[in-house]
């Protein structure tokens, strides 16, 4: 959360560990919906991470609404004062930065990775 790097070197950089990850962990008798949970812990912690990194209220309420988050949607999360991680799990900024969205910037799932079949 208090890193100081471009949001895309931390997607490298996770993207890095969660292959390496996957590929050790594959061969593991777990259950897929383990992995899904683990999917969204990290979603929501590189929303915290972002909106921590947009800097004080404007900065926020530009980020959400360059990500198509209405008006008064933007200033309901900008106004929240309950911290950070609570604010990450807005429904809004869920909105506005999907699932969808964390494909577009490069994450890879570690579910997807780890049903992947590899020959």
């Amino acid at each position: 959360r208090n890193r100081g790097v471009k949001f895309e070197q931390l997607i490298e950089e996770l993207n890095q560990i969660i292959v390496g990850w996957t590929a050790y962990f594959r061969k593991a008798n777990s259950w897929l919906s383990d992995y899904r949970q683990i999917d969204g812990w990290l979603r929501r912690k590189l929303r915290c991470y972002r909106l921590k990194q947009s800097g004080r209220r404007y900065g926020r309420y530009k980020l959400l609404r360059s990500l198509g988050v209405t008006n008064q949607e933007s200033w309901n999360v900008v106004m929240y004062t309950q911290g950070w991680w609570a604010m990450s799990n807005k429904q809004a900024v869920s909105k506005g930065m999907s699932n969808e969205w964390f494909i577009r910037q490069g994450l890879r799932s570690i579910y997807a990775e780890m049903t992947r079949k590899k020959y």
